[in-house]
């Protein structure tokens, strides 16, 4: 009974982290918080849960942030006569998501009690991009799983310029809603994630673990590479100070070992995927490095584009109060000004004062991590570098749904387990 209570929770948490299309409309999210609000209707324990968690500061902090930011988001558009709303579609995806995190959440503090079950949120999260990177590997390597994947994430209509990627198997092969961009960053978040809960005890299912994540990361894109540099400087500086540098390095050696072990082995006993990954996601994932081989130069098709969004001016109006457009008004189905970068679009949008009241919006997120004397606190910085620095490529900090989830579920246990802390030493 335990076991299945587990098993039932982990494929709640797995459609609620990755929100795939089940039938029209209706997401994997919205499924994951129907099925954990049924049992509002015959049980007073999940009514006290739900009411206890609804009292919590920090909901009611993030509930205050939404408010101000649905205000801000109508009231640009409409001094600027731009009529743009998408920031305020933003924030009301945002809000249900929200609400069905509190109703799930409250399930789960539910059946944990019912059934006495040890259960980590973080382990539960990494756990779950292993499985989707199982998932991507599966789906990349039998072509005639695709077109079941694709109904589910509805990667193969986002973009044309990605069909020759979608054809090889190595884009959009996720279920998730998200194949790209907020893939990728959830698999950065992931990292940091699990050096934070698995990097105490570095053993073969550990490795195995992040080894997963890696691959996943293959397929979803390389933004998710800077969140494992992140976790890297998080693991040898900022984790576990009671073990010397010399020893972090030893575990990294033998981290090491077993990634050139676990390839031999793959390479020995499934041939037919190790030429899979070779031919095909492999140029993908490493490109700037084929590229250096190739031609000298160090770069990407992506970053080159990248760094012409870098070149659009910003005037002192749109620096200041913006300009009210997210899409471009001239060019359909174009971001304002052709610019894809998050900082970008928020100083076009609403300049400066907006963008300050996002960044505000993600450090309420995320402050029950950040009291001094806290080990979490560093864990709290390195979340928020990650997506600070990703907003330099597209919109991650405060606005990204994906990044969004994985701290409002983080935050929320740990709110829960810092109540129950205090009341036990009271």
């Amino acid at each position: 009974m335990r076991l299945l209570g587990k098993v039932y929770l982990f494929f709640l948490l797995f459609c609620y982290i990755f929100s795939f299309t089940v039938l029209g409309p209706i997401n994997s999210s919205m499924l994951a918080g129907i099925l954990s609000f049924l049992p509002y209707m015959y049980s007073i324990k999940y009514r006290l849960e739900l009411t206890q968690i609804l009292s919590l500061l920090y909901v009611k902090r993030i509930l205050a942030c939404f408010y101000i930011l649905v205000l801000l988001s109508i009231f640009f558009p409409v001094v600027h006569l731009s009529f743009d709303y998408y920031y305020f579609s933003i924030f009301l995806v945002l809000f249900v998501q929200f609400v069905l995190g509190i109703s799930l959440f409250s399930y789960i503090q539910f059946k944990v009690k019912a059934l006495n079950l040890d259960f980590h949120i973080k382990r539960v999260i990494v756990y779950a991009f292993a499985l989707q990177s199982f998932i991507q590997c599966l789906v990349s390597f039998v072509p005639s799983l695709q077109p079941i994947i694709f109904y589910f994430n509805g990667a193969q209509s986002l973009n044309e310029s990605y069909s020759q990627l979608f054809a090889s198997g190595v884009r959009g092969v996720a279920l998730a809603a998200g194949t790209g961009f907020s893939l990728s960053l959830g698999y950065g978040l992931s990292y940091i994630i699990y050096v934070d809960e698995f990097f105490d005890k570095l053993s073969v299912r550990n490795v195995f673990l992040g080894i997963l994540l890696v691959i996943g990361t293959f397929f979803a894109g390389r933004t998710g590479f800077v969140g494992f540099f992140l976790a890297f400087l998080y693991y040898l500086f900022g984790k576990n100070h009671s073990r010397s540098l010399l020893k972090k390095s030893l575990g990294i050696v033998k981290i090491l070992f077993c990634i050139s072990l676990f390839c031999v082995l793959i390479y020995m006993f499934f041939p037919s995927f190790a030429k899979h990954m070779l031919e095909n996601v492999f140029p993908f994932a490493f490109e700037p490095l084929y590229k250096l081989f190739d031609t000298n130069s160090f770069e990407t098709d992506s970053t080159n584009d990248l760094m012409e969004m870098w070149k659009q001016p910003v005037s002192i109006k749109e620096f200041l109060v913006g300009a009210g457009y997210y899409f471009d008004p001239i060019y359909q189905n174009s971001y304002y000004k052709g610019v894809d970068i998050g900082i970008f679009k928020n100083l076009y949008f609403w300049g400066i004062v907006g963008y300050f009241a996002v960044i505000v919006f993600q450090y309420y997120q995320l402050y029950p991590l950040r009291w001094k004397k806290n080990p979490s606190t560093i864990f709290f910085l390195y979340l928020f570098a990650f997506l600070f620095l990703m907003d330099f490529k597209a919109i991650a900090l405060g606005l990204n749904k994906m990044a969004f989830t994985l701290i409002l579920l983080i935050v929320l246990f740990y709110e829960q387990d810092s109540s129950h802390n205090s009341i036990r030493s009271n």
